[in-house]
Order: structure tokens, then C-alpha cells, then sequence
């Protein structure tokens, strides 16, 4: 995995598909054929935040996975179009992704200066670090190199530099954000009320709250437990192959299994009494993303492939439908649920505050 996405940034503004940059500081509205253009950086920096350069090679480096998954939906046949559109969206994200990173690197720089007792700290801790890594390499005098070229560094100075980066960036994302963000339980369960209970919930004879359950089915692309990278894509690419089969009307939902190719599994979740899942079901972000917003479009169409770990899914809903909840056990449930969700959502709303103050304390200047 690239440098780029360990870091807290970027995590953040891909889930989000919001971003470090203001709309008038990148035009999203120039893609297609004249995208290319855009980005011939004349001088090899892409963007000046604070007046620290984010150069050119690295936002080739950091696009490198998410330009490859682009090229496997070219190759399953999505049109030059759509790929032109995708891959400006994707740049634009992850050039998003990486000024956010940049801004909060210095903010954090500042926070906690080398001959500070947090800088004292933080430097003996990335020392201890290095260490441990070049230990685990010395046995191979060619190891560190392929580790090293694997993760997208050029030489280990670049590696450590990466490191402290990222533990500053941490280190001030943990203190500015660290406190309040947790929900108790009588906000988790007002919030449930508002949501799902009221006036018009009594009206209708449920003396709970009526929440919306639903069926889902799932189409997994199997995937070695030991597949590389290239695997994966490969995998993606059949995946993809699939998906603009069934939206085209080639393909017919009962038809996946046989002719998505082989090692392709189908089943469904939440279709049994006592089994269903509802509109507050925790699930890992990258599928929960993909079903609200299946939910929210009442869609039943499959989603795009996605990558959760190293698997490949699609997935629809069968059906939906709104039950009422009166038993205590089950509201507790939604309650808990609700709880982990809204801090969520206070975390990325905090976030996204802790940004917009830094953009006005750094200027941001994006070249095109």
C-alpha cells in the first residue's frame, strides 16, 4: 500500500468525497478530453500549501492504485467518457487528499516544535521505529530496497520523514479532536426518537418507534487469501465486467452466478424472520457507504463492485419495509447503533471545522 493512504487524511476525505480544497481552487467541471492538459505540470508542483510544495511525482505516486482500478473498468469496457470523468474525479480526491495532509503536517509541526517536550517525544518514539524496521531488513541487504520501493519511497531518509509526518499529523488530530466526540445514550435515544418515533408513528398504532428493515443481496468475487495487488485487480476488472453486464440488461440478476465467471458466489442477508437487517445495522464504512446509498436512491439495482479487504462485492436491496419496535431489547440495539454512527458523524463534522481554519491559516494554491 503507498505512503499516501496511511495517513488519517486522505482515510478521511475518501470516505467523505469532501475535500481539503475549495471548489474555486480546482475546477471539477473541466474533465474529459481536455483533462490531460490540466495536469502537465510545467514546474513538477501540483499545489503550494502554506508555502510547502506537493510535487507532481508525489500525486503520480498516491493516484498510482486508484488509476489502476480506473484502467481495469476501461478494460471491462466502461466508456472513454465515463473513464475521462473518473479519472478527473479521482485526481481532484486524492489531490484534495493530499493538501488536507500538508495542512494538517504543519499545523501540527507548529503544535508540537522539534525542541518541545512533544517534539523530544515524538522524535525518540520515530527513532525507535526506524529501528525496529531497518532490524527486520538487515538480515537481506536487498530487502530494504524492494520494502522500501513497495511502500513508494525512493530511500529510507524519504521513509522516516514519512513516519514522523504521519505521527504528527496524529498526534495534533489526537488532541484537537480527542475529547467530546462521544455520544451518550440519551442523546443516541432522543435522536432515534426524532428519527423514528412521534406523533405520526402513534397514529399509526405503534406505540415504538418504525424503523425500515430490508433484504440484501450479495455477489462476492472470490479472492485468494495470498493475491497480490495485480490479483485483486484482475478480480475487479471480471467484477466490473459483471456490473456494466447487468446495467446494460445482458446479464439478469439470476443469471450472475453462471455467467460472471467462475468463483462467484450469491447470497442474501436479512430475509429470514428475526433476521432482518434495518437503516441503523453497523457495517465496515466501505460497505456501509455503498448501502446508504442503495437506501437512500431505493435503488434495486446491484452497486458497483467494491473492494472490502481483499474481497470484490455487489450488492442491492430485495426489499424494503418499515416494522414497528416496541420491544426494549430491540430499541436498545438501535440505540447503540445510533451511538456509534453519531460520533462518527461529530468526529468528520469536527474534522471538517479543524480544516476550513487551517485553509484560512495556510494559503492553499493549486497549479494546474
Amino acid at each position: 500500500m503507498k505512503q499516501l493512504f496511511m495517513t488519517l487524511g486522505l482515510s478521511v476525505a475518501v470516505m467523505l468525497g469532501v475535500g481539503g480544497v475549495a471548489a474555486d481552487e480546482v475546477d471539477a467541471e473541466n474533465s474529459g478530453e481536455d483533462s490531460e492538459a490540466q495536469w502537465d505540470l510545467v514546474d513538477g508542483v501540483a499545489a503550494v500549501v502554506g508555502g510547502k510544495p506537493v510535487l507532481a511525482s508525489e500525486l503520480a505516486l498516491a493516484l498510482d492504485m486508484e488509476e489502476a482500478k480506473v484502467a481495469a473498468k476501461q478494460r471491462a469496457g466502461l466508456s472513454q467518457e465515463a473513464v475521462a470523468k473518473e479519472r478527473m474525479k479521482t485526481r481532484l480526491t486524492v489531490l484534495k487528499a493530499l493538501v488536507e495532509n500538508v495542512l494538517l503536517t504543519l499545523a501540527g509541526e507548529e503544535w508540537c516544535p522539534d525542541d518541545s517536550e512533544c517534539g523530544e517525544h515524538l522524535n525518540a518514539e520515530v527513532e525507535k521505529r526506524m529501528t525496529a524496521f531497518t532490524e527486520s531488513v538487515k538480515a537481506d541487504p536487498s530487502l530494504l530496497d524492494r520494502v522500501l520501493k513497495a511502500r513508494g519511497y525512493t530511500n529510507i531518509q524519504q521513509y522516516r520523514q514519512s513516519m514522523k509526518d504521519e505521527m504528527v499529523r496524529q498526534f495534533f488530530v489526537g488532541m484537537e479532536m480527542g475529547r467530546g466526540l462521544e455520544i451518550s445514550e440519551q442523546e443516541a435515544r432522543s435522536e432515534m426518537e426524532r428519527r423514528f418515533g412521534g406523533k405520526s408513528v402513534r397514529d399509526a398504532g405503534c406505540d415504538g418507534v418504525m424503523v425500515r428493515e430490508m433484504g440484501m443481496e450479495h455477489v462476492q468475487f472470490l479472492v485468494e487469501p495470498t493475491a497480490t495487488y495485480a490479483d485483486l485487480l484482475e478480480r475487479y476488472e471480471e467484477a466490473y465486467k459483471c456490473y456494466l453486464g447487468l446495467a446494460k440488461g445482458e446479464i439478469e440478476p439470476n443469471e450472475v452466478a453462471d455467467l460472471c465467471g467462475v468463483d462467484v458466489e450469491v447470497s442474501q442477508s436479512g430475509t429470514g424472520e428475526g433476521n432482518r437487517l434495518n437503516e441503523t445495522t453497523s457495517f465496515a464504512p466501505a460497505y456501509r457507504e455503498v448501502f446508504d446509498k442503495a437506501l437512500a436512491s431505493d435503488s434495486r439495482e446491484f452497486s458497483e463492485p467494491f473492494v472490502l479487504g481483499k474481497a470484490i462485492l455487489m450488492i442491492r436491496l430485495i426489499d424494503v419495509r418499515k416494522r414497528c419496535i416496541e420491544e426494549k431489547s430491540e430499541q436498545d440495539e438501535i440505540v447503540e447503533n445510533l451511538m456509534g454512527r453519531m460520533a462518527e458523524q461529530r468526529q468528520i463534522r469536527r474534522l471538517e471545522t479543524l480544516l476550513d481554519q487551517l485553509r484560512s491559516q495556510y494559503p492553499v494554491e493549486v497549479r494546474h
